[in-house]
Protein backbone atom coordinates (compact mmCIF):
# COMPACT_ATOMS: atom_id res chain seq x y z
CA UNK A 1 0.00 0.00 0.00
CA UNK A 2 1.29 3.44 -0.98
CA UNK A 3 0.95 6.09 1.73
CA UNK A 4 1.29 9.88 1.68
CA UNK A 5 1.82 11.68 5.00
CA UNK A 6 0.50 15.24 5.41
CA UNK A 7 1.19 17.02 8.71
CA UNK A 8 2.86 20.25 9.79
CA UNK A 9 4.78 18.69 12.68
CA UNK A 10 8.17 17.24 11.67
CA UNK A 11 8.23 14.86 14.65
CA UNK A 12 4.84 13.43 13.70
CA UNK A 13 5.93 12.90 10.08
CA UNK A 14 9.19 11.29 11.22
CA UNK A 15 7.45 8.95 13.68
CA UNK A 16 4.94 7.88 11.04
CA UNK A 17 7.75 7.25 8.55
CA UNK A 18 9.59 5.07 11.07
CA UNK A 19 6.50 3.08 12.02
CA UNK A 20 5.34 2.56 8.45
CA UNK A 21 8.77 1.56 7.13
CA UNK A 22 8.73 -1.39 9.51
CA UNK A 23 5.79 -2.88 7.64
CA UNK A 24 6.87 -4.79 4.52
CA UNK A 25 3.62 -4.17 2.63
CA UNK A 26 3.54 -0.40 3.25
CA UNK A 27 5.53 2.27 1.40
CA UNK A 28 5.63 6.00 2.16
CA UNK A 29 5.57 7.69 -1.25
CA UNK A 30 5.71 11.31 -0.08
CA UNK A 31 4.87 13.88 2.50
CA UNK A 32 3.42 17.37 2.65
CA UNK A 33 3.35 20.21 5.17
CA UNK A 34 0.81 22.50 3.48
CA UNK A 35 -2.37 21.86 1.48
CA UNK A 36 -0.91 23.02 -1.83
CA UNK A 37 1.95 20.52 -1.68
CA UNK A 38 -0.50 17.84 -0.54
CA UNK A 39 -2.55 18.29 -3.71
CA UNK A 40 0.59 18.25 -5.88
CA UNK A 41 2.00 15.16 -4.15
CA UNK A 42 -1.33 13.35 -4.43
CA UNK A 43 -1.39 13.91 -8.18
CA UNK A 44 2.21 12.83 -8.76
CA UNK A 45 2.59 10.00 -6.22
CA UNK A 46 -0.91 8.49 -6.60
CA UNK A 47 -1.07 7.15 -3.02
CA UNK A 48 -3.61 4.58 -1.88
CA UNK A 49 -3.99 6.34 1.48
CA UNK A 50 -3.31 9.86 2.77
CA UNK A 51 -2.62 10.31 6.48
CA UNK A 52 -3.83 13.87 6.90
CA UNK A 53 -3.17 16.20 9.82
CA UNK A 54 -6.23 17.98 11.15
CA UNK A 55 -5.03 21.58 10.75
CA UNK A 56 -2.97 21.55 7.58
CA UNK A 57 -2.28 25.16 6.49
CA UNK A 58 -4.11 26.20 3.36
CA UNK A 59 -6.94 23.72 3.77
CA UNK A 60 -10.18 25.07 2.39
CA UNK A 61 -12.87 22.49 3.07
CA UNK A 62 -15.24 24.14 0.59
CA UNK A 63 -12.70 23.41 -2.13
CA UNK A 64 -12.14 19.78 -1.12
CA UNK A 65 -15.72 18.73 -0.35
CA UNK A 66 -18.41 19.18 -3.03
Amino acid sequence: MRILIADTHPKVRFALHVLLQRQPDLKVVGDAIVAESLLEETETACPDVVLLGWELPGMDMDRLVP
